[in-house]
């Protein structure tokens, strides 16, 4: 009887040590994939331009939220260059401030070559070019001022994008579409912009729905010439953003 005992105590350290032999391992593969295309954790804030564009560019997280306002910054401020994807930039209402010196292509925030990024709640004001996407795919910008710009919006050679309850006010030009196509514009205000609200560089296939804007310059909402409504028209779908 003893001798039973001792060989299922023995049997059941062996199944033990098995387990334990699979189980680490898988742990410790899970680790060494977090921020390389595995694991992401939910979010973190960011506090300045490089503090923001290093945390997307890590792949440690999916949302990335700036705290602070950011003022009078010379150069470009956040950058998302080497086609990070699958993220969120959220300003949570706060100001992405240029120097107002557009002496260089300088631009308040620019995402290139990734797909499925979405960049919402901003101001962006005071840059060569607010917000910047090129040579990317299924991107959202939402419920985003970008005021006082060279270009408001500038999409290039990217294709997908949803833009969608923004304010695009006071720049030298509102929109600017440049081999940019299949995109969608809904709810947007593109307005008191100098040169253009909207300007197309061989750009097609873009589609739009109850827009605002004066000077479209080949632009067309769905069913209409140029946008739905004009800029003197009460304007009801206001981003969201405090300011």
């Amino acid at each position: 009887m003893e001798s039973k005992t001792r060989r299922i105590i023995l049997l059941i350290s062996i199944a033990a040590v098995f387990l334990l032999l699979i189980f680490i391992p898988s742990v410790t593969s899970e680790a060494s994939t977090a921020g390389k295309g595995g694991f992401r954790a939910p979010g973190v804030t960011c506090n300045s331009c490089s503090d923001c564009s290093a945390k997307l560019a890590s792949g440690l997280y999916s949302t990335v939220t700036l705290t602070v306002d950011i003022v009078n910054h010379g150069g470009s401020c956040i950058n998302a260059y080497l086609g990070e994807s699958d993220l969120v930039f959220d300003c949570d209402g706060h100001l992405i401030d240029g120097d107002d010196l557009a002496i260089d292509p300088d631009y308040g925030i620019s995402f290139l070559h990734g797909a499925n990024n979405t960049i919402r709640n901003c101001l962006v004001e005071d840059f060569a070019g607010g917000v910047y996407i090129g040579d990317a795919v299924n991107h959202t910008v939402e419920n985003t001022r970008m005021v006082s710009n060279g270009v408001g919006l500038l999409l290039a050679y990217s294709s997908g994008t949803t833009v969608n309850r923004n304010m695009i006010l006071e720049n030298i030009t509102g929109v600017k579409l440049d081999h940019a196509s299949t995109n969608a514009f809904t709810d947007n205000r593109v307005c008191d912009n100098v040169s253009y609200d909207f300007n197309l560089t061989s750009s097609t296939g873009n589609s739009g729905s109850r827009n605002q804007c004066l000077i479209p310059d080949g632009w067309n909402d769905d069913g209409a010439t140029g946008c739905v409504y004009p800029c003197w028209t009460c304007w009801l779908h206001l981003p969201l953003i405090a300011r």
